[in-house]
Formats: C-alpha cells, sequence, structure tokens
C-alpha cells in the first residue's frame, strides 16, 4: 500500500527505531517486534509512528502503531492498539 493512501486520517512522525528501542517506556514484547522491524530496514527507509484520528476513534476504527516505508509504499507495519 502506498503511503500517501494509507495516511489518510492519520497522524504519521518519523521516529529513530535506535532510540526507540533504547527507550525504557516500552516492553520486552513491543521492543522484540520493533528489532525484528529494524531487521527489515534497508537503506533510505524510514519508520513512521501513526496514529488514527479522533474521528476514526470515535467510529470505532482507530489504530496506532509504526510502518516500514520503502519508496514510498509500506513494507511491513506493526499495529500496537486499534479499536
Amino acid at each position: 500500500m502506498n503511503i500517501g493512501d494509507f495516511s489518510a486520517g492519520m497522524r504519521l512522525e518519523q521516529i529513530d527505531l535506535d532510540t526507540l528501542l533504547a527507550s525504557s517506556d516500552i516492553s520486552d514484547k513491543r521492543r522484540n517486534r520493533l528489532s525484528d522491524l529494524k531487521s527489515k530496514c534497508a537503506s533510505g527507509d524510514r519508520v513512521l509512528y501513526y496514529c488514527s484520528n479522533r474521528e476514526e476513534w470515535d467510529a470505532g476504527m482507530g489504530s496506532e502503531g509504526y510502518v516500514l516505508v520503502r519508496d514510498n509504499e509500506i513494507i511491513d507495519n506493526l499495529v500496537v492498539r486499534m479499536n
């Protein structure tokens, strides 16, 4: 899926996986999944945090997580919350 299509109704923020993995604020399970995501990264890839806007959550269609983007295409994702 193209990141442009995915981003409708989402807040996106580019993150540094190394910084996130070094954080003590994440669970071991999430750290393991993020490490798996990192192992798939190639030069030029981006990892974005995403979160649905309030309207999507209120409609029961919200989600939050991380996507690995290569050449504007989503290669992999990690969903951490949805309703």
